[in-house]
């Protein structure tokens, strides 16, 4: 289990918290691992090393909803693609009782950006429906992109999602959790939607 700068704050017991298994999948070397430890407020190596196993890393943000606070525990779900066929219980694992599927891609690779959909799909026979979250790492706002804008607007308006741009490269200490608020907040958020239309859905059933 990894442990981030992001530990559980001492808050009131009486906030509510709310656990989320979120399984990250994507192409070796598109920055899974990095995209995690960002978002955990951890030191990542530059060195690309492939994830063995399974690594859990739990991140713990408070959103505030309506008119109260509710601490988010995301649990990251890391694996690769080796892992997953070298040992037959990874896989079965990290999709048990999962909440969300987050697809990482990269900026820099149209042909893993091609790949989105197809995992997208492939997670989706999963019974507990869970949300997706998608991510393109190695996003440039002042340089032009391997994947044009129309692709990226094109996939947003036909999947409902609305993909989360990160800046691995980007190397920084002290404002590193302030620069991932946008990120952690939108994972939060499609989450939340997921679980109240989930709820909808048992409403008008019963």
């Amino acid at each position: 289990m990894v442990k981030s700068i992001l530990e559980r704050p001492p808050l009131p017991s009486s906030i509510e918290e709310v656990t989320y298994k979120i399984f990250m999948v994507g192409r070796s070397g598109v920055g899974k691992t990095s995209v995690v430890a960002r978002l955990a407020g951890t030191l990542e190596s530059i060195n690309y090393t492939e994830t063995n196993g399974i690594k859990k890393t739990n991140v713990f943000w408070p959103v505030k909803i309506w008119d109260k606070v509710v601490l988010f525990k995301l649990q990251f779900w890391d694996t690769s693609e080796t892992s997953i066929k070298k040992y037959n219980h990874i896989l079965p694992a990290c999709k048990d009782k999962v909440d969300a599927i987050c697809s990482v891609f990269s900026f820099d690779d149209a042909t893993g950006f091609n790949d989105v959909p197809y995992l997208m799909n492939t997670m989706a026979a999963i019974k507990e429906k869970p949300a997706n979250i998608v991510i393109g790492t190695k996003f440039k706002p002042w340089s032009s992109s391997t994947i044009e804008d129309a692709r990226i607007k094109e996939f947003e308006d036909k999947w409902k999602v609305k993909i989360i741009r990160v800046d691995v490269n980007k190397l920084s200490t002290r404002s590193e959790i302030f620069d991932c608020s946008y990120q952690l907040n939108a994972i939060c958020n499609i989450l939340w939607n997921r679980d109240k239309e989930f709820i909808s859905k048992q409403m008008g059933q019963s």
